[in-house]
């Protein structure tokens, strides 16, 4: 896997600690049910956006894309944290996927130290040829019921 865009700023070595994972399952708050979009897996560096600050923490945390472990311990406290924030915001991002990472996806790293501590929080740094094929969708969960059910 080549990751040239994240390791041009080699000041932060923000790949240390990181590691394949295709093991464990993730989730991810998306916008359109069935199927994730590759829009939905966009880094902040991806969108143009500029770190808070120059620290190694914020550097990195623009590359990764912000993904949650998903298991018996985080499922219930995740699934609650996403339907409450939904109700926000019903027309933004109101589907939780839950998918693994297929090889060749990228990397992970544990990163629970976020604006709001999260210890189910890990951050997914991409393969710089990543596509939306190198996730592997599992359940696509409504937030937001439909009128209809």
């Amino acid at each position: 896997m080549t990751f040239t865009n994240i390791s041009n700023n080699a000041e932060c070595l923000c790949l240390r600690d990181s590691y394949a994972d295709v093991v464990n399952i993730f989730a991810r708050k998306v916008r359109k049910a069935p199927d994730m979009k590759e829009g939905d897996f966009r880094s902040n560096f991806e969108k143009d956006r500029l770190p808070a600050t120059d620290s190694c923490d914020d550097v990195c945390g623009i590359h990764g894309v912000s993904i949650e472990i998903w298991n018996e311990e985080s499922a219930v406290t995740l699934l609650e944290k996403y339907q409450t924030t939904a109700n926000y915001s019903p027309k933004y991002k109101n589907n939780l996927s839950i998918f693994k990472l297929k090889d060749g996806a990228g990397v992970v790293k544990y990163t629970p130290n976020q604006k709001e501590y999260n210890k189910f929080h890990y951050d997914l740094y991409k393969e710089d040829f990543f596509t939306i094929d190198h996730l592997d969708l599992i359940e696509m969960i409504p937030l937001i019921p439909t009128k209809d059910a």
